[in-house]
């Protein structure tokens, strides 16, 4: 005797438990995170090959989400850009010395909401603050861009963020990335 299978009623048993859990998820709370600011683009490649330095940075985040999913937040990148150059010339009888500095900052503010499941869809504004220092010129910079994020929160309060922009610092071009993780406290 051969027994039928019926389909929707085995994935409705093997489903119910994790949409069960799903629908319980309390959203609510604050929630710090940290991670690293990722540079790249055209300004990334210029700050990895002419200055030598480095296109990751830290970057501090806060959220809080309230318990109907809607979510507020923020993040901020101190030194999205440092980075330091010197140049050296023969002039006459000496070496003559010009310094380049370039250092920015970044600072976001978002919104956005999280599903029952866990997942988050979020979009807000990215400010860019740029300092460039080439012997006695000095340029400063302030530019505001759209940004997007998709991130997920546990059911523990963990949650993984991702935010891309596309941002000019000191007019250059540059597609950075916001990658974090933190904790509902």
């Amino acid at each position: 005797m051969t027994q039928k299978c019926d389909l929707p009623v085995v994935l409705a048993a093997l489903l119910s438990p994790m949409v069960a859990q799903a629908v319980e998820i309390d959203r609510s709370g604050f929630s710090i995170a940290a991670g690293t600011t990722l540079l790249g683009g055209e300004m990334g490649g210029m700050v990895k090959d002419e200055y030598s330095g480095s296109t990751f940075s830290a970057t501090f985040a806060f959220q809080y989400t309230t318990d109907s999913g809607v979510l507020f937040g923020g993040s901020y990148s101190p030194s999205a850009i440092n980075a330091s150059q010197a140049h050296f010339a023969l002039a006459g009888d000496h070496i003559a010395v010009s310094n380049q500095h370039l250092d920015a900052s970044l600072i976001t503010l978002y919104s956005g909401y999280q599903f029952d499941s866990g997942w988050r869809l979020m979009a807000g504004a990215a400010q860019s603050d740029t300092d460039y220092v080439h012997g006695g010129y000095q340029y400063s910079k302030k530019a505001v861009d759209p940004m997007l994020g998709v991130g997920f929160q546990t059911q523990s309060g963990v949650n993984f963020d991702l935010f891309a922009t596309q941002v000019p610092y000191a007019e250059v071009s540059a597609t950075t990335l916001l990658i974090m993780m933190g904790t509902r406290i």
